[in-house]
């Protein structure tokens, strides 16, 4: 049997295996769905959350590796999280 790209992603998959993910989604639905699908795939997800007050609390919690954020609130979380926007400390960026 082949695999096609309708086809769910196999529950032992971990291409995001230990990936640290901050879900920013204002839209319940829309949230738990990419929460799940990013779970499945081995990532450790963070949110939903849907107002930067939430993603805040989050992000004190634990900083993580990446964050999927609502185009509609990416200005909002911008200007929220100035640092968010820097290479960390230790990057060869600086």
């Amino acid at each position: 049997m082949t695999s096609n790209a309708h086809d769910p992603p196999r529950p032992a998959s971990s291409e995001l295996q230990g990936l640290g993910i901050l879900l920013v989604e204002d839209s319940w639905h829309v949230g738990k769905a990419i929460k799940f699908l990013l779970r499945i795939l081995g990532a450790d997800v963070a949110g939903p959350a849907a107002t930067t007050a939430e993603a805040d609390r989050l992000v004190a919690e634990r900083t993580p590796d990446v964050a999927i954020v609502d185009i509609n609130l990416s200005v909002l979380l911008l200007t929220s999280f100035p640092s968010a926007t820097k290479p960390p400390p230790n990057s060869s960026e600086n």
